[in-house]
């Protein structure tokens, strides 16, 4: 899939010269998803395949039906996640029904498959110089991925260098969620750096 704009390109005509004809992927049709008002940054495909979210410098999510839609391809639902903050990452749980969004600030959300805020994750400690002893992000998360197989554990990963596991069953304080694990992210120098994405291995016993 590709991104630019105010569109969201789900995928590309054979005829063109693209990195899905260069890469030898079987792609014959294309199809522009209409909405967002900046440039799309990340999308999220169903497990099943029927519906994709897409996220956008607009600090909109939309959601598109692809048996639902008509010839015009517009999204069913736009959701404002996190009011004045960029979405950044999407990503579906193993059964569809829920979606983690990380934005520009420190706390993903967690929706429905309609688009209805579930669930916040509680802002860390800025004061707190020991990132494994905050309880979540201090600074702009920047990815965020659902476990391939256990539908209650999400990862996030944030500009304040560290990766959070996070249970969506577990402890939370004042209704928001705190995290289960921290993991420092370090450069070569034994710094502390920001992590920028994040993602997990199709069995979830690795991470990246």
């Amino acid at each position: 899939a590709e991104s630019g704009g105010d569109t969201a390109v789900a995928a590309t005509g054979a005829g063109l010269d693209t990195p899905a004809r260069r890469l030898g992927v079987p792609v014959s049709h294309h199809v522009a998803l209409q909405g967002h008002e900046k440039t799309v940054t990340c999308l999220s495909l169903m497990p099943k395949g029927n519906r994709v979210a897409t996220g956008s410098l607009d600090c909109h999510v939309r959601m598109f039906d692809f048996g639902g839609m008509d010839k015009r391809h517009m999204s069913f639902r736009e959701v404002e996640v996190d009011p004045g903050h960029a979405v950044l990452a999407l990503s579906h749980n193993p059964a569809g029904d829920r979606i983690i969004a990380a934005t520009g600030s420190a706390q993903p959300r967690v929706l429905d498959r309609e688009g209805g805020v579930l669930m916040r994750f509680v802002r860390g400690d800025p004061y707190v110089r020991d990132a494994v002893h905050t309880k979540g992000h201090v600074n702009a998360t920047t990815g965020a991925r659902w476990h391939p197989t256990r539908k209650e554990l999400v990862m996030t990963s944030g500009r304040d260098g560290s990766l959070r596991l996070w249970d969506i069953n577990g402890k939370t304080t004042f209704d928001m969620l705190i995290n289960l694990t921290v993991i420092k992210c370090r450069d070569r120098r034994n710094g502390r750096t920001a992590a920028t994405a994040c993602a997990l291995s199709s069995t979830g016993t690795a991470m990246v």
